[in-house]
């Protein structure tokens, strides 16, 4: 089923845009935030993991109001998880109509490389399932993503966890380099969202 919570000019956060510390959205095998604008935000190559105090960290935009309405296709590039034969475009956006067309990006959390908690969200049962396997990745695992360009950052799983649809942690923000991939648990329910922890290697 359909998850609502559940890389090159950055699209705009929609406003009023929530701390992920307060009350988080529901991840839908990936729900969706508000539309970005037109562009696709940079793929940055990392190199450090801690961010200094003084940066502000991402801020995820909130959950939208009609998970179910289409937003403007912008392509961020390709999400490849060998582990489980996944290599499939990325959009920007986090509603159904997006997932239908591959993994989508939560606007306003982190960039793939940047600091802060990359978050990505996927059908496992609905057109593509391109995350119906997520419960499959074990530590080490590694999640690539492919920038517009063809700029590569890998990411390596550290854990898996089974949580409610709208734990604060799944978009939580990081002061280090991280990445989160969610989606529907059970296979053919909503009732809670597996989460996969990623880390950024030094």
């Amino acid at each position: 089923m359909g998850a609502r919570p559940t890389l090159d000019d950055a699209p705009s956060a929609p406003p009023a845009a929530t701390a992920a510390a307060a009350s988080a959205p529901s991840a839908p095998e990936a729900s969706s935030p508000a539309a970005a604008g037109a562009g696709s935000p940079p793929l940055v190559a990392a190199t450090a993991a801690v961010l200094p105090t003084s940066v502000a960290l991402p801020v995820p935009a909130p959950l939208p109001l009609e998970d179910d309405t289409p937003e403007p296709v912008i392509p961020l590039g390709s999400i490849v998880i060998p582990a489980i034969g996944i290599d499939r475009p990325m959009f920007e956006g986090i509603r159904l109509p997006t997932f239908d067309l591959g993994p989508g990006h939560w606007p306003g959390t982190a960039m793939p490389g940047e600091i802060g908690n990359v978050v990505v969200g996927g059908h496992r049962t609905e057109s593509h399932a391109d995350f119906g396997d997520l419960d499959r990745l074990v530590a080490g695992d590694e999640v690539v993503f492919v920038g517009t360009s063809g700029a590569r950052v890998t990411y390596v799983v550290a854990s898996t966890e089974v949580v409610d649809p709208f734990a604060a942690v799944i978009v939580h923000q990081t002061p280090e380099r991280t990445a989160t991939l969610f989606a529907c648990h059970p296979k053919g329910s909503t009732d809670q969202r597996i989460v996969v922890r990623l880390t950024l290697p030094a």
